[in-house]
């Protein structure tokens, strides 16, 4: 597929394919391996993170590509090398922002708060330490450090407290909808106990928490 061609271009042409002259560069070949021949076709694409654990092996390899083709020895080359990155950056947050997010940062969306995001982390204090928690998948890497957390669907026993974003279409990969995971919290006894610009804390009515076996 197309998608699969154009993410290999964003990650091998911003160092001018320089990581191909290395032998360091076969280490890349299981990492994409794993993603273009998956069937999820989210790892195909340059969103999310999955190109972060091959980019360290990526510019190390271009390293020692123009090391092996005696880049650093020639200054002018040596130098146009060195602003090759720079260049496709800042080229890059012209034409492509949703792939180079640093322009999220330059005009402040990153830092900018909402309603909603106050929402979300109000929810989050609301729910104890030491508990099983079902949540998607953007809400529970806020709980992975204090409760046993899981996507909807995969905890394996009713939760102490489930916490959705109804604004969100999906709640995960293969995950029921969040009105989906919604209804069933509801259906398994679980009573809303927060609810504010679409995040909504459902608590279980029988909550075994905190407990040792919810403790990461």
């Amino acid at each position: 597929p197309r998608e699969k061609t154009r993410t290999l271009l964003w990650l091998f042409a911003p160092l001018a394919f320089l990581s191909l002259r290395s032998r360091y560069s076969v280490l890349l070949a299981p990492l994409l391996a794993e993603r273009f021949l998956s069937s999820r076709t989210s790892l195909w694409t340059t969103s999310f993170h999955y190109s972060s654990i091959v980019w360290p092996i990526l510019v190390l390899a271009a390293i020692d590509g123009a090391a092996l083709l005696g880049l650093p020895r020639r200054r002018v080359l040596g130098w146009s090398w060195c602003a090759l990155p720079v260049a496709v950056a800042v080229i890059g947050l012209a034409v492509a922002p949703r792939v180079f997010v640093l322009s999220r940062l330059l005009d402040g969306q990153v830092l900018r708060s909402s309603p909603r995001i106050a929402a979300q982390r109000q929810a989050v204090r609301m729910v104890p330490r030491g508990v099983c928690v079902v949540a998607d998948d953007r809400m529970a890497v806020h709980f992975a450090s204090k409760d046993v957390v899981s996507l909807p669907g995969r905890l394996g026993r009713v939760p102490d407290y489930t916490v959705l974003n109804l604004s969100r279409r999906i709640t995960g990969f293969q995950t029921p909808g969040p009105r989906v995971a919604l209804k069933q919290a509801r259906a398994e006894g679980g009573h809303v106990i927060f609810s504010s610009h679409g995040v909504v804390v459902v608590r279980s009515a029988t909550p075994a928490g905190p407990s040792p076996s919810c403790t990461p």
